[in-house]
């Protein structure tokens, strides 16, 4: 019996394209309507006719990638005790994180600042590397599952996965997925950083499908030409291209076409890349290195060919171009020739090739040399304070979350708030206020408090009445107005049923993002333009006819 273990190559190829598309993405944004709401610099000239592939890509793009690190602790597990493969993804993801917390995010929204003549400051945060925080609990929370497989590799939970191919794949997978989503309710369904136990099903999901051997992969490729064109279906269905109820974005919808949309790169992967390639080892070693630095230099390359003025399409192009260069650059002439930047960079030393031996004279003194005391010191420091520093709270934090019972919006607070009014304003005879909650509140439930306060949602007729809001800080934040095209994409009404007429949309919106925006908005870096949101605001703007009454009831739950 063959008891060596085979080298999955699609494995690495595959974490290089998807970490590639996850560069490309982000320089995308800057072409982008809501590229400023992220921090990224936003050129004058949009592509937001291009978003329907930044649609295509954007609710599996992420999950993807944990799915991959997945398949790859199971690959290490083969080789490796439960112990050492704790140490090895410790060491290769905590202090690239911390170093990126410390060091390289902060340049990212210091370049905006700069580019939009705002005081420079020094901002730590996790930026783009927040994956690298669920990464690390991730494999923590899986310890007994990685116990089970190393001491039991045929247990009863690899044989009934084996055992039900290739539904494990095809219904099994979207169906967790699906689970996740209509319980955890996400406000955006790719806003992934706070969609912590959804990359967790990911990540367990890669590891078991790598522990059942040969068969996933034989039915990876075969389920692939399945996925693909149901991916597609679904996909369409979600940009309302095709109008039936069936394929009508939901949760469950969404999360299907989320595991299709893996299944099919995964299994499409493997068909063509399961062997060997020169240039994929390269770029396997290189690839997280570029990855950690891209941000800033994509930030950077804007600041300098933005005002050039050239078309969006070639500026993209150059951008693109420009950033992929520079961070190759950077990692062959800088990152590989600096061996004390190699723990941050996720890069492991390379073995030392042992020299030839010589005789020597026997000598009872002579000892193994001992190991160095640097890496050492540094093992110990990463495991035993900054790992947990790490760990922990991210555990703690998405299982306090899950008990509050839902999660934050994810929208940035807006910098430049003026206090709200604590009674209505008049204009024209009607009246109107602006009111705040302390938890995300659903438009339905916003449209519910206004009637209850004898009012409704606000309904915007022209310009005037639009401008009027502005003074009274609706573009404060993000609430919900008035509107909604719920019943039928695109046909929007307002509360009282008469059609939307007036109009101030920003441009590139109304887009119906993840196909999950059915409400109208106001959005702070957006407002006075008008924005299509998801069900879930931080507060709602009430328009009365007349002065409401005397002794009503003031809002639970509310502030300003």
């Amino acid at each position: 019996m063959n008891t060596k273990t085979p080298r999955y190559h699609e494995i690495d190829a595959l974490r290089v394209i998807a970490l590639a598309m996850l560069i490309i993405y982000h320089i995308f944004i800057s072409y982008q309507p809501f590229a400023n709401t992220l921090f990224f610099l936003q050129y004058n000239q949009l592509l937001e006719n291009y978003w329907f592939l930044g649609e295509l890509m954007n609710i599996w793009r992420i999950p993807v990638l944990f799915v991959i690190s997945g398949l790859a602790v199971g690959f290490l597990l083969k080789r490796r005790t439960v112990k050492a493969v704790v140490i090895d993804r410790m060491m290769r993801l905590v202090p690239p994180l911390v170093f990126g917390w410390l060091i390289i995010c902060p340049i990212f929204p210091a370049i905006y600042a700069a580019y939009h003549g705002e005081d420079l400051g020094y901002w730590p945060n996790v930026g783009h590397l927040w994956f690298l925080v669920n990464l690390s609990s991730y494999t923590i929370l899986l310890l007994p599952l990685l116990a089970l497989v190393k001491k039991s590799p045929e247990n009863s939970l690899i044989r009934g996965m084996r055992r039900v191919l290739p539904l494990t794949l095809i219904v099994a997978f979207p169906l967790f997925l699906g689970l996740e989503t209509a319980l955890s309710q996400p406000p955006g369904f790719s806003y992934f950083p706070i969609r912590y136990w959804y990359g967790l099903i990911c990540y367990a999901a890669g590891f078991l499908f790598l522990s059942t051997g040969d068969a996933f992969w034989t039915t990876l490729r075969k389920v692939c030409h399945v996925a693909l064109p149901a991916a597609f279906l679904l996909y369409l269905g979600r940009m309302g291209v095709i109008e039936w109820w069936l394929l009508q974005a939901n949760h469950w919808t969404t999360s299907f076409e989320s595991g299709f949309w893996m299944l099919a790169f995964l299994g499409y992967g493997s068909l063509l890349l399961n062997q060997p390639v020169a240039s994929f080892a390269y770029l396997n070693k290189a690839v997280f290195p570029i990855y950690i630095l891209h941000m800033p230099v994509q930030q950077i390359v804007a600041a300098q060919i933005f005002p050039w003025g050239l078309g969006p399409e070639i500026t993209f192009l150059l951008h693109a171009l420009f950033t992929l260069a520079i961070c190759g650059l950077l990692y062959e002439f800088v990152v590989r020739n600096i061996k004390l930047l190699y723990p941050v960079m996720g890069l492991k030393a390379a073995k030392p090739i042992p020299p030839k031996p010589m005789p020597l004279p026997a000598s009872p003194a002579l000892q193994p040399a001992a190991p160095a005391l640097g890496p050492r010191i540094g093992q110990i420091l990463t495991i035993y304070v900054l790992a947990p520093l790490v760990v922990l709270p991210s555990i703690v934090g998405a299982v306090a979350l899950s008990l509050a019972g839902g999660m934050s919006s994810g929208i940035p607070e807006n910098p430049n708030r003026v206090p709200l009014s604590t009674e209505p304003t008049a204009f024209r005879g009607h009246q109107y206020q602006v009111f705040e909650t302390e938890e995300p509140i659903a438009w339905a439930d916003a449209k519910a408090r206004c009637e209850a306060m004898g009012g409704h949602l606000v309904i915007i007729d022209n310009q005037e009445e639009n401008d009027f809001l502005t003074s009274i800080a609706v573009g404060n934040g993000f609430y919900h107005l008035g509107a909604t095209d719920q019943q039928n994409e695109g046909e929007w009404l307002w509360v009282d049923g008469t059609p939307v007429q007036f109009t101030n949309w920003n441009p590139g919106e109304p887009n119906n993002h993840d196909g999950d925006e059915d409400y109208l908005n106001a959005f702070f870096d957006l407002w006075p333009q008008w924005n299509d949101g998801p069900e879930f605001a931080n507060g709602f703007v009430c328009e009365w006819n007349a002065v409401p009454g005397a002794g009503q009831k003031p809002l639970q739950g509310t502030g300003s």
